[in-house]
């Protein structure tokens, strides 16, 4: 079997580029180039930059992806970034634990699934170390008492009041952060979601930063004043918001209301690697982005159950019904007490009565409430099962992960 395996890998071929082991195959990952020359295995050297010598035939190869990837660089003063580290056994857990998020995924989707592709790329984006500054206005309000007298003919009653005293007042909020965004349009929204808040220690000095011959490195195309003000800006925007509702938090106050952010950037040119993994489910296919090192990732789409989903709405719907219903009772039995405190007679005996009535009919919606919580208590595990029980077999995904099963890292 290993004799065999031994000669495929030899013969087979793709776009001129030869798999080297039989993972390779499997995998996708492309390791060694074919020679123009003498069509012998032609290994990449570090920092080759797409230039290599082939050791056969002494034959002067160009590699057209790491080329590009070396102008890029240069004409982009590129000095940093990720590279694509991540494991097939990592990708495949990253996936699996994607396609497991939604309650309303079908519960035959971790068995169903195959991995038909896997794609690198390599793409320009900008490291925005920013601190950003913002006054904002508001009123505070203060409680005041006061006194007033009442003339009843025979007497006059002093009675206490209080009353809320709006003063205005104002004060600035500043956040220091560091936010990435892409230099290409066309995987903006992927950088945005994977990298906006990456950790830059993590970045590897561009000396140090590999990609694999294969990868695909996207065009520049995306000014560094226009990704700051469409993927940057906004969002330090939102989080002075953020920061100013949560130092006025501890204050009874109203009418917040921002004036204009000032934000100081430092910029840094980085690479960051994308994988995109390509899955198909009953005939339809679906993609999904990853970090470089494969730790997160992101689908605009997944495979969805229709009654599934249909069922939890109505299991929400129900228990929603029920929460107003038992609020509704609530009140109600409080202003009964209230009310019976201030009556006599008969009318005092009819308030109680009145109020233990409702205290009960709550009690049994709060049952009602519960079962209600215990059917999507339920519903819920029927997903959690499913997924525990494809992880406990050790069972790959289908497709070209199927030999990460004797990985740990992979489940």
């Amino acid at each position: 079997m290993f004799a065999f395996w031994e000669i495929l890998c030899k013969i087979y071929l793709m776009n001129g580029k030869l798999f080297s082991s039989k993972e390779d195959l499997f995998m996708g990952a492309v390791q060694d180039f074919k020679c123009n020359g003498c069509g012998a295995p032609l290994p990449i050297p570090k920092n080759s930059k797409g230039h290599v010598k082939c050791p056969s035939c002494k034959t002067e190869c160009v590699i057209e992806g790491l080329v590009k990837n070396a102008e890029i660089a240069a004409k982009e003063n590129i000095n940093s970034g990720v590279p694509l580290s991540a494991t097939p056994a990592t990708l495949h857990r990253t996936l699996i634990s994607l396609l497991s998020q939604s309650i309303c995924a079908p519960l035959d989707v971790l068995d169903k699934v195959e991995v038909i592709r896997e794609e690198r790329y390599c793409v320009p984006a900008y490291c925005f170390y920013c601190n950003g500054t913002a006054a904002f206005t508001y009123e505070v309000g203060n409680e005041r008492s006061q006194t007033y007298t009442v003339n009843r003919g025979d007497k006059v009653e002093v009675r206490e009041q209080t009353r809320i005293e709006w003063s205005p007042s104002s004060s600035t909020a500043a956040i220091s952060t560091t936010v990435f965004a892409s230099g290409n349009r066309r995987l903006a929204t992927k950088i945005e979601k994977l990298y906006a808040n990456f950790d830059p220690n993590k970045l590897v000095d561009i000396e140090d930063l590999t990609f694999p011959a294969d990868v695909e490195t996207y065009n520049c195309d995306l000014p560094n004043l226009a990704s700051f003000n469409e993927y940057v800006a906004p969002s330090i925007e939102k989080a002075l918001m953020e920061k100013a509702v949560y130092t006025i938090s501890n204050q009874n106050t109203r009418g917040l209301s921002m004036g204009g952010a000032s934000i100081q950037k430092d910029t840094v040119r980085v690479f960051l690697g994308l994988y995109h993994v390509v899955f198909k489910y009953n005939n339809e296919e679906y993609s999904v982005w990853f970090t470089g090192d494969g730790e997160k990732a992101f689908s605009e789409r997944l495979p969805e159950d229709i009654q599934r989903k249909n069922i939890l709405s109505e299991l929400l719907r129900k228990r929603e019904s029920i929460q107003l219903k038992t609020g509704g009772l609530k009140f109600g039995m409080y202003a009964c007490i209230i009310g019976a405190l201030f009556t006599k007679g008969i009318s005092l005996i009819g308030a109680i009565i009145f109020a233990v009535l409702r205290f009960k009919k709550k009690k049994e919606y709060q049952a009602k409430l519960d079962l209600a919580q215990k059917e999507i208590n339920e519903f819920e595990a029927q997903s959690i099962n499913a997924v525990k029980q494809f992880q406990m077999q050790k069972k790959a995904l289908r497709g070209i992960y199927e030999e990460v099963t004797g990985d740990a890292n992979a489940f």
